[in-house]
């Protein structure tokens, strides 16, 4: 019985240890995604005071590279960010975002 509840432990152990393995790094779709809501932000405090011409808009992340933020949480990107902003246009940008997954799964950039 003790043997039994031993390898059902140790069975639980490494399974939780390949399941947090397999999380990985953030997709292009998810960063954007993160970014369109940290983005959203901003724009409720900036066109608050100035209306849209001060709204900027994430058209485009491609991730370039990411790796682990060891020991910090999350990931590391390289990214390329197209944005349009009403009075200056479109850009596109190299950036280093810090990304982290919530609870809820969902990505999140951390400032």
């Amino acid at each position: 019985m003790l043997n039994q509840r031993s390898l059902l432990l140790a069975l639980l152990s490494c399974s939780g240890l390949l399941l947090s393995a397999c999380s990985s790094e953030p997709n292009s779709r998810q960063m954007q995604q993160a970014l369109e809501q940290e983005l959203q932000q901003l724009n409720n405090l900036t066109t608050g005071f100035l209306g849209n011409e001060a709204k900027l808009e994430v058209l485009k992340v491609e991730k370039l590279s990411c790796h682990n933020a060891k020991p910090a949480a999350g990931y590391t990107c390289q990214i390329a960010i197209t944005t349009k902003a009403p009075l200056l246009g479109e850009s596109t940008k190299q950036s280093q975002v810090h990304f982290v997954q919530g609870e809820n799964g969902n990505w999140h950039v951390l400032n």
